[in-house]
Formats: structure tokens, C-alpha cells, sequence
């Protein structure tokens, strides 16, 4: 292990994040119908979920139904799509799901290509497979004049809850860009020349960085004294009251202990509900026309949105100040149209915390990383984590002999097993991944109707494992009077795993079963020489000239594709792919 740690890559990267958490959700698109689309062409259509067979066929099919947005593209017709709205900043949720060579274009105010490019390669899903996209983006400014003041940029991309881009800057339109101007909005276009497309779960949370909320007739009463509980001190004298410099307790109070109470009002720019936070480590009420919008907890409060007409709202902010820390408050809001507003005075800048990756990689050869891996409900203590010069990586726990995860891109994140003292001992994936489950790969059921168990066998032994000569580990255990040897490597093509089971011996009395998959469906694949798992999230592939027969059963409202292991003993191993 030394000497891997020193001819193998070990790589320091830092992140600081400094974005106001958002407070409202952003708002679904119906997709029961065109509607907020401008005059669809003949290309676009409102359909069920996915038929056929997408990862190897170059067009897409669908079940009748809604909930899904299909282009079908012709000759005739290959038109872009265009919303009937405009927007300036933009939060964008959706899934899409594209064929074989597919490809993906959206536009935001129909000019600014969503950047799907190297970056996101290990993030990018198998055809067929239903993946995610989020994007932050923050439109160009212009000034009274109509000159371009600041670029547009992408705050944040996200694929398949992985971050591909923050803060990219974007000098102008895209080459495809369906406007080759620059204004302060634009509609969201998704294009139709690129090929068949399957997008569904659109939502959305347009702002305008125009529109905010203004604060009006401010005064403070502060009480000093170690603060009792919330409105306790309505009924004495304040110690001062006056109008503060600023909307801060900095500005009245910078150290002791005290109750504090602003009031004032705010001035909503329209109607709609909003939602307010407090940053804070201290007990903070905040009441708008006598209603809580904020609800104190022992740090910090509640946010409560409330539903708020444009105009004048008077407000009041109680906030207790008992630690021996320096006074510190944020009040954040949030509303149609606006964005994460900071209603309160800036604070003077800290040095920001910040979040550190010590990344490690395979190198050029098979690395395996010991380390407690992060699985809920508990993280798994006997585990292991296997990196591959392919890019393709898993984690393993021994107590199971389960996949734990899936991922590609970079290995291991080992931060916190090897900073400081490295107290938890956490390694996590540094790529994109697929969490699977801890359940036992192989287990002993005295009826075939029987529930799987969570807990590992009582008569599972671990025997660790053994390398090839390439480095390639091969896993093994003893179930009762069983052998089993486990093989994970990657596919020669980098787009999943092969795993090959090897049992050997006898049964007990009671049955042993495989576990190869588990989610919410599995449904055999077209070809039917595999399955898909759960919301077409990752292919189990058998081989062709497979003589496995797995079947799906039901229990406790999740399917499991398991195998029954005949009484004789066992002379062909158990062979299939995981792909995604």
C-alpha cells in the first residue's frame, strides 16, 4: 500500500460555496399538454413512458399517456421547441432520456447552449436511461443604455447529481443559438434538430435580478440582559430604541447579551408566496402583518412561507442574543420573481470555509482503498473500495458480499478519512454513482416466499480475497458448507461491470438464493437477454448463451430478481453485466 500511495496520483482540489440555499421549490411545467409552448411543430407530442428499445435503436417509442415531453423529428418536420415565456435568471430541473447517438440541446433564453461537453462525460448515462439535469443560470446585465455590463454565466450545471460547471462565464450566444443577439431575457428552447428526446419532470424558477424587496421605516428596542423567552420583554422599558445605522445587530449591539427587537416594513414588488431564512445560530422570530414567516428554534428559526399581496407589509424581528459569540443575523427572502435576496446588512466578509477533496486515483494499475463507506441508514465498517484504470469503480462491503455503489470519472474522495485525525474514516466516490443496496448477494431462505434478510447470514465468513496478477481482486467467502468466489471488472467498453459468481458445495437444508437486483420495478428488456432496473436507472445484461434463469418476485413493495441454486453442487459460475 506505501507504494502505491507514492507512484499514484493523490490530487488537492477546493470549492468555496457562497450562494444564499434557496427557499422555495421550483415550480413543475404540466406536461398534460403543449400549452406553455409556443405553437408546437408536428415533431413534438405529450406521451406515456418509454417503449421499445432505446439503447440500441436510433428512435425513440412511447406508450400513450402524459407526464412525458417526446420530439420525433423528420424529414418534414424538426423544429425547435419554444416556451411561451420568457425568462431573465433561470433555475432548470428536468430528466431526459435519449436513444442510441442521441444527443441533447437546450438553450436558455434561447441563446446560451446548456454546456454538455468532456466534463460531463463520466456523468452521461447508458441510451435509454433516464437521467437528470439541474441548471443555475444567471442572465446577462445591461445597463440604462442597453450595453452589456456583466457576461451571462452558468452558476451551476448538474448531471445526474454530479456538478459538471460552476461559474462558467459565457462571452455571447451559442453557435446554434436560436437569437444571435443578447437581451435581458429570452425563452427557454429546447431543439428539435439534434434527434429524438424524451424530457419529463420540467420545472422551473424564473427571477428577475430587478426585482427586490425594499426595507422601510426601521427602528430597534433592545433589552439588555441574558434573553429569557421569545416576547418576554415586551412589557419592560428598553435599554436603547432608536433607528439602527443598518438592518444588522452589529449596528446596535456588537458583544454582551440582549433581546432585540426590529420593526419596520417591507415593500413586496408582487403578489405571490414567500419565504423567508434566518442564518443565524441564535433564537430569531420574524412576524410580517402579525404572522410567523419565520419560527424560532434554539438556533436560527423556521421559514413559513406566507402568501403576501404587493405593497406595504410591517414587520417585526425578535432576535435573542445569549452566547458569548458576536451578534450575527441574515434575514434571506424569497418570492415570485426573486431571487435569494439578503434583506440585512452585509456582514464584513469572513474567510470563507473551506470544503477540501483529497482525491485519489487507480493509476495504471487496479487500486483498492480500505475504508468505512457512507451507506444509509449506518455507514457499512467492512468495506472496500476497488478504482480501475477504465474508470470504473464500485464499493464492497464483506459483511454482504453486496455492490454498495457504482460509479465512473474519478475514484475516491479520502478527505476525511486523512485529514487531521481522520475521525471518520469516510471514503467517498469522487464520480457520479449509483447506490444499489447492502442487502446479502447470497442467502439462505427456509421458503422461497421468504423476505430477504437485511442482516448479513450467520453463516457468512468473509476469506477477504485474492489478486490476479493485473491486480484484479476476487472476493471470498463461505456460506454454511459453500464456497463463493466473486469477480467485479469493468466492461472493456468503460460503460459498466462484469460480475462472476462461482458457488461450490452443497446446501443446507434450507435454499440459497442470489440477489442480483433489487428497486422499485425490473422489467425484462426487449432483447431478453437482461433487465431494467428500477426508473430506468442502470441494464442487468446475461450473456447470449446464458443457462441463467433469475425470475422477479415482490416483496414488501420492492421487486427482487433473484436466482434459486440447485441442491447438487455448483460447476457453472453465475455471470452477468451491470451497465449504466
Amino acid at each position: 500500500m506505501t507504494l502505491l500511495l507514492r507512484r499514484l496520483p493523490v490530487l488537492f482540489f477546493t470549492a468555496i460555496a457562497a450562494r444564499a440555499q434557496p427557499l422555495l421549490p421550483l415550480q413543475p411545467i404540466p406536461l398534460d399538454s403543449l400549452t406553455a409552448f409556443q405553437s408546437p411543430a408536428a415533431n413534438w407530442q405529450i406521451t406515456g413512458e418509454i417503449a421499445g428499445d432505446p439503447r440500441s435503436e436510433k428512435t425513440l417509442a412511447f406508450h400513450a399517456g402524459t407526464g412525458v415531453l417526446a420530439n420525433s423529428p423528420t424529414a418534414a418536420a424538426h423544429a425547435d421547441l419554444i416556451t411561451a415565456w420568457e425568462h431573465a435568471d433561470l433555475e432548470l430541473d428536468f430528466d431526459f432520456l435519449l436513444p442510441a447517438d442521441g444527443r441533447l440541446g437546450v438553450l436558455l433564453q434561447g441563446r446560451y447552449s446548456v454546456p454538455l461537453d468532456e466534463k460531463a462525460r463520466p456523468a452521461l448515462r447508458a441510451p435509454g436511461l433516464w437521467q437528470h439535469l439541474h441548471v443555475e443560470f444567471q442572465a446577462p446585465r445591461f445597463d440604462a443604455a442597453g450595453r452589456k455590463t456583466k457576461n451571462a454565466r452558468f452558476a451551476k450545471v448538474v448531471l445526474n447529481d454530479f456538478v459538471i460547471h460552476e461559474n462558467a462565464e459565457l462571452a455571447g450566444p451559442a453557435r446554434e443559438a436560436a437569437f444571435p443577439d443578447e437581451k435581458p431575457s429570452g425563452p427557454l428552447v429546447i431543439q428539435g434538430d439534434p434527434g429524438p428526446l424524451a424530457l419529463r419532470r420540467l420545472s422551473s424558477k424564473p427571477s428577475d435580478p430587478a426585482t427586490r424587496i425594499l426595507v422601510e421605516n426601521l427602528a430597534y428596542k433592545l433589552y439588555a440582559g441574558a434573553p429569557g423567552q421569545m416576547g418576554d420583554y415586551d412589557a419592560a422599558k428598553p435599554t436603547r430604541e432608536g433607528t439602527p445605522a443598518s438592518f444588522a445587530p452589529e449596528a446596535v449591539e456588537r458583544s454582551s447579551r440582549f433581546s432585540l427587537v426590529f420593526t419596520g416594513n417591507f415593500v413586496v414588488p408582487a403578489d405571490g408566496t414567500y419565504a423567508f431564512g434566518a442564518d443565524t445560530q441564535e433564537p430569531t422570530r420574524l412576524l410580517i402583518d402579525g404572522q410567523p414567516a419565520i419560527t424560532p428554534l434554539e438556533q436560527g428559526g423556521l421559514s413559513a412561507p406566507l402568501a403576501l399581496t404587493r405593497g406595504r407589509h410591517a414587520f417585526r424581528v425578535d432576535f435573542l442574543h445569549g452566547s458569548a459569540r458576536a451578534p450575527a443575523l441574515q434575514l434571506i427572502a424569497e418570492g415570485p420573481g426573486l431571487a435569494p435576496q439578503t434583506l440585512t446588512a452585509a456582514r464584513p466578509r469572513a474567510r470563507p470555509r473551506e470544503a477540501t477533496q483529497l482525491l485519489i486515483e487507480p493509476g495504471e494499475r487496479i487500486r483498492l482503498q480500505r475504508s468505512f463507506v457512507p451507506f444509509d441508514p449506518k455507514k457499512r465498517l467492512y468495506a472496500i473500495n476497488v478504482g480501475t484504470p477504465a474508470g470504473v469503480h464500485y464499493a464492497y462491503d464483506f459483511e454482504t458480499g453486496s455492490l454498495l455503489r457504482l460509479w465512473r470519472g474519478h475514484f475516491l474522495d479520502t478527505f476525511e478519512m486523512w485529514d487531521g485525525r481522520g475521525e471518520n474514516q469516510i471514503a467517498k466516490p469522487a464520480g457520479p454513482a449509483i447506490t444499489l443496496n447492502a442487502k446479502p448477494t447470497v442467502a439462505l431462505l427456509e421458503r422461497s416466499a421468504s423476505d430477504w434478510p437485511d442482516a448479513p447470514e450467520p453463516l457468512w465468513t468473509s476469506q477477504g480475497y485474492t489478486l490476479e496478477p493485473d491486480g484484479q481482486p476476487v472476493f471470498l467467502a463461505t456460506l454454511a458448507s459453500l464456497t463463493v468466489r466473486d469477480r467485479i471488472a469493468p466492461l472493456a467498453d468503460g460503460r459498466g461491470l462484469t460480475r462472476t459468481l462461482h458457488l461450490q458445495g452443497k446446501n443446507t437444508d434450507w435454499q440459497t438464493w442470489v440477489l442480483l437486483a433489487e428497486a422499485s420495478t425490473i422489467t425484462p428488456q426487449p432483447d431478453g437477454h437482461g433487465y431494467i432496473v428500477g426508473d430506468r436507472s442502470y441494464y442487468l445484461d446475461l450473456p447470449a448463451d446464458s443457462a441463467v434463469r433469475p425470475f422477479v418476485r415482490t416483496r414488501n413493495g420492492r421487486q427482487q430478481l433473484v436466482l434459486p441454486i440447485g441442491a447438487n453442487a455448483i460447476t457453472k459460475p453465475i455471470v452477468y453485466s451491470l451497465v449504466w
